[in-house]
């Protein structure tokens, strides 16, 4: 609804990519821009991260935000927003919000205060992998509670239900909505058991964004096995049962697939973190012995044996793959455990490509050790691999950042040289102490996106 209120969509050429590469960029970037002429967070950020924007990066304190939140709900666009879609519902029994990282956390307050102005007596619930990584903060600083009257940190689905049908139940046998919430320190911890491989949600829901013929996302597999020292999936994720090579249930896949296909849908965005070739290999498989005739994105490793696959994942389906390079540059393939010369990454995305399969690369710039000169050469490398495979390659650029629960937020940091300076309460990203050349090449990464954006 938001991105349907603040964003005009047009001015981008259709993308042959499926997944969150191949969304309608001009819709979210001109949303995006709305949000950040107009959100009532002003100056008076703390322990800003390197290159990032303290609005999306959530870094105010307690009480900047309290007072930015206070101000939205009084006549702001965004507060008047907020205001019409809950005012257009019935009175709910309980408020649940899923916080997914730092730029939705300005909305999640404001959602909250709302809620608690229109309904002062529901519970309002925040979850989400924001709400996970934060835990241990949030048990210790009862300011993160000020707007929310319960958490729910990891996979609660099945707790969240529960929460939900306790509440209704109370709300018919008392006329009062709200309910008693089970767990301590007003966290409700998450029930075991495995997941569900078929998300639930009506068909209504995506009739705005282009109804049966929207991309649906999948999640068969949770987890990483990668270790990566700049990211922090593993402490937002339980960790990986099984071996990573055939965790992923493909009968179960197959039939959430299956669920969709007898719907009326056709595209799918498998969110696993890794979904690995095997699997991959399996599950085209499948697809095609069960007549499945799909569209289908993934990310995976960058290995010379997918393109020995590529026929087979194609007749599948397989539209699109994603790989997390990171950096072509040797010395800092070492830093980070990454082991991809530029040769093998050239020759498999354009065997990837000459086969049909869109491919996505993912760069990250500005490590320890890396230099101006670097990030130059390795911008104009993907430039110039993009100009010679054309339409079916795309690039995903972003600054490296130090994330809460990453292993160079901490010890693995400080062995080569990263030293953080501080972080906001609601952030993510601390502030570190960045190779200054990042401040100036900036400016150049985000001309070249602008480029892209437009065609």
């Amino acid at each position: 609804d938001f991105l349907l209120r603040f964003g005009t969509s047009g001015g981008t050429r259709k993308s042959l990519i499926v997944g969150d590469q191949g969304k309608d960029r001009h819709l979210t970037h001109s949303a995006l821009r709305a949000y950040l002429d107009s959100v009532p967070l002003g100056s008076g950020a703390i322990h800003v991260p390197d290159c990032v924007d303290p609005r999306l990066a959530m870094a105010y304190s307690f009480e900047h935000l309290r007072e930015a939140v206070d101000s939205a709900t009084n006549g702001h666009p965004f507060g008047e927003f907020v205001r019409e879609r809950l005012g257009n519902l019935e009175r709910p029994a309980i408020v649940g919000v899923s916080i997914m990282g730092p730029p939705q956390v300005f909305f999640a307050l404001l959602v909250a205060a709302i809620a608690k102005e229109l309904w002062p007596d529901v519970p309002v619930v925040a979850g989400g992998s924001h709400i996970t990584i934060l835990q241990r903060d949030i048990s210790s600083d009862a300011r993160y509670g000020e707007c929310f009257d319960a958490f729910m940190p990891h996979h609660c689905e099945r707790a969240f239900a529960d929460v939900c049908i306790a509440a209704v139940r109370r709300q018919f046998s008392t006329g009062m909505p709200g309910v008693l919430m089970p767990g301590t320190d007003r966290f409700v911890a998450p029930t075991s058991g495995s997941f569900n491989y078929t998300p639930h949600f009506d068909d209504a829901d995506l009739i705005p964004f282009g109804g049966k013929a929207s991309t649906v996302p999948l999640q068969f597999t949770r987890s990483c096995p990668r270790d990566c020292p700049y990211c922090s999936y593993r402490a937002a994720e339980p960790p990986m049962r099984g071996d990573p090579q055939h965790v992923c249930d493909v009968d179960r896949a197959l039939d959430a697939i299956k669920h969709f296909y007898q719907r009326g849908y056709r595209t799918f965005s498998f969110k696993d973190s890794l979904f690995l070739l095997p699997a991959m290999v399996a599950l085209s498989k499948g697809l095609l012995a069960r007549d499945l005739r799909v569209k289908w994105s993934a990310t995976t490793f960058m290995l010379p044996d997918i393109a020995s696959h590529a026929d087979l994942l194609c007749d599948a389906g397989l539209q699109t793959l994603e790989f997390g390079i990171e950096s072509i540059h040797p010395h800092v393939q070492r830093l980070i455990g990454k082991s991809l010369p530029a040769t093998l990454v050239q020759e498999v995305a354009t065997e990837l490509t000459d086969t049909g399969i869109g491919t996505v690369l993912n760069l990250i710039y500005g490590f320890p050790t890396e230099t101006y000169a670097d990030a130059e050469r390795q911008l104009d490398w993907i430039r110039q691999l993009e100009e010679r495979i054309g339409g079916l390659l795309t690039a995903s650029h972003n600054m490296l950042e130090i994330n809460r629960g990453a292993p160079y937020a901490a010890l693995r940091g400080a062995q080569v040289g990263i030293k953080s300076t501080g972080i906001a309460p609601w952030a993510f990203s601390y502030a570190w102490n960045a190779p200054s050349w990042r401040t100036s090449f900036k400016p150049i990464l985000s001309r070249h996106l602008a480029e892209e954006l437009h065609g």
